[in-house]
């Protein structure tokens, strides 16, 4: 008897999340699939958060259709925020379907990250409350709000985030691969924060110490850090 060769692969993440690896084109195999793991654990894929990850898709194969793979997931409560091994012809309509283009996983051990010179940049700034449901993305420069990002909203830049109100949905700083990026908010009550790809969901930042608190969000090391402002 032979063993079916898998088409998903759930691998736990450092923090309660999944990454969800893609290995073939098949809907009809990705729905099975689907099926079969959350039978096995319903509540905990429901509670946490995915990434759909195309690191070590077959280059040989056609490309998977993610608008198929998006409605699969999300027909099943499924919660998808971002998606990492993109090729260049597809962040943009990854971005249309709502799915975050993220930094491939860092390979272990890293290079020595170079230190780039600190340039002036803009800023986009925001003044009015961004909705949830709404997606505010600050292409090339630093975002600035000054009014709250509600739950289910996401605000989105290549540089830093400044939050001056309190930040209750998504915050994605670094999204070009800026490891120097950082989010600053009055009150910080995210669904999730991430800069170059690494992340924090709503469970472990309900648990912070700095919850409900001025706070900013730096990258070290590879983690995330929450420290006081």
């Amino acid at each position: 008897m032979t063993t079916a060769t898998p088409t998903l692969t759930l691998r736990p993440t450092q923090v309660p999340a999944f990454s969800l690896e893609v290995l073939v084109a098949d809907p009809n195999a990705w729905a099975q699939e689907l099926d079969a793991k959350l039978a096995q654990a319903p509540q905990m894929l429901r509670a946490a958060g995915l990434v759909l990850s195309l690191d070590k898709y077959p280059e040989h194969l056609p490309r998977p259709d993610l608008a198929i793979l998006s409605t699969l997931l999300r027909d099943r409560s499924l919660q998808v925020f971002g998606i990492r091994g993109l090729r260049a012809d597809e962040q943009d309509s990854a971005q249309a379907l709502g799915l975050l283009p993220l930094s491939p996983a860092p390979a272990s051990p890293r290079p020595e990250n170079k230190v780039a010179p600190t340039l002036p940049r803009a800023s986009l700034v925001i003044d009015q409350p961004v909705r949830s449901g709404q997606q505010i993305y600050a292409q090339g420069c630093d975002l600035i709000l000054t009014a709250t990002v509600n739950a289910g909203a996401e605000v989105v830049a290549d540089g830093h985030i400044h939050v001056y109100a309190a930040l209750r949905g998504r915050a994605l700083a670094g999204v070009g691969g800026d490891e120097q990026a950082r989010i600053y908010c009055r009150q910080l009550e995210a669904e999730l924060v991430a800069i170059a790809g690494r992340y924090l969901i709503a469970e472990t930042l309900q648990e912070h110490p700095l919850a409900g608190h001025s706070a900013q969000i730096q990258l070290h090391a590879d983690q995330l850090h929450i420290v006081a402002l």
